[in-house]
C-alpha cells in the first residue's frame, strides 16, 4: 500500500483528485435541480452517464493508484480523450437547457472538467505523468 502523501507529489494525483472532486459537484447540482425532468431522455442518459460513469471510473484510479496498483498507461489514455469529449458535450447540453441556476453552473463545471481531462491526456501521453 502506498503512503497516499507521496501521492501529492506526483503531477497524476492531484489532477485526478480536482476531476474526481469536479465530477462529484456536477452529480450533487444536476441531482438536486428538477429541471433536469424538462430534458429528453436521450440528453439525460448521455449527461447522467458521463457524469456518474466517470465519477466511478476516477474512484477506481484514485484507489489503484493508494493501494500501490495503478491503471496501465493505455488504459487511462483510453479513458480520458473519451471523457473529455463527454464532460464537454454534456456541459454544452447542460448550458443549453439552462433555465435553472444550477444547471448554468454543472455545465460550466462539466466543460472545466473536460478540459482537465484533456490536460490529462495530453500529459500522459507526452510521457509526462
Amino acid at each position: 500500500m502506498t503512503n497516499p502523501m507521496e501521492l501529492f507529489h506526483t503531477p497524476a494525483f492531484p489532477l485526478k483528485l480536482l476531476e474526481l472532486v469536479l465530477c462529484c459537484v456536477c452529480v450533487a447540482l444536476f441531482a438536486s435541480s428538477t429541471v433536469s425532468f424538462s430534458m429528453t431522455i436521450a440528453r439525460w442518459i448521455v449527461v447522467v452517464g458521463a457524469f456518474v460513469g466517470f465519477l466511478m471510473i476516477c474512484v477506481i484510479e484514485i484507489l489503484g493508484a493508494i493501494i500501490g496498483s495503478p491503471l496501465h498507461k493505455t488504459l487511462r489514455l483510453v479513458v480520458s480523450l473519451p471523457a473529455a469529449a463527454l464532460f464537454v458535450t454534456a456541459g454544452g447540453m447542460l448550458l443549453e437547457k439552462a433555465s435553472d441556476g444550477t444547471f448554468i453552473v454543472a455545465g460550466i463545471l462539466g466543460i472545466i472538467n473536460g478540459v482537465v481531462y484533456l490536460v490529462d491526456f495530453i500529459l500522459l501521453a507526452s510521457g509526462r505523468m
